[in-house]
């Protein structure tokens, strides 16, 4: 027997068991793409349900993690967004968009700046953006860290002469009033 037809039936059997796993899981669903075309309508309570409905079958499906995130932040909705958003996370070490949001959502939703500061740190790692530099300063305001807070923004100037929002955050700081939130 040939050595090389027994590795290539084993990588048949390795696309098959792919292709299998792509069909049953829920990239395939069509839930995804009629809950995509409801929220571009607007309804965005309606998208929710089929994305509620997707996670029944396939709990860790990233879209609908996504989607129900996006959506009741939009809606409003903070608390309920925020279990979507840590899975989201937890699921998706480069997201950097959606721990921009649940870091907000800490700081002006949950009362929770520590929280916010170490979500706003991931997303800085991720990508050290003058905007996610200067997010992650307010978020040290809140907890109480000023000085680190200003040698943040004081580098962003520097680096970023042209970003405003941070030295708007920088005066609002050195006048002893609070640093805001986006």
């Amino acid at each position: 027997m040939n050595p090389f037809s027994h590795a290539r039936r084993s990588g048949k059997l390795v696309i098959l068991m792919v292709c299998l796993g792509i069909a049953l899981s829920a990239c395939g669903d069509a839930r995804l793409g009629r809950a995509r075309a409801l929220e571009d309508r607007g309804a965005l309570a309606e998208a929710n349900e089929l994305y509620l409905d997707v996670l029944a079958d396939h709990p860790d499906d990233l879209a609908s993690l996504k989607g129900l995130a996006v959506n009741l932040v939009l809606l409003r909705r903070f608390d309920e967004a925020l279990p979507y958003q840590e899975r989201t996370i937890a699921a998706d070490p480069r997201d950097v968009q959606t721990r921009v949001e649940l870091a907000f959502n800490y700081l002006n939703h949950q009362a929770r700046p520590d929280a916010a500061v170490r979500v706003f740190q991931e997303a800085v790692a991720l990508d050290p953006s003058p905007k996610h530099r200067t997010f992650l300063a307010q978020s040290l305001i809140a907890s109480g860290n000023t000085a680190e807070a200003r040698s943040i923004l004081l580098d962003v100037m520097k680096v970023d002469p042209g970003y405003r929002y941070a030295s708007t955050i920088l005066r609002k700081l050195e006048g002893g009033q609070p640093g805001g939130a986006g």
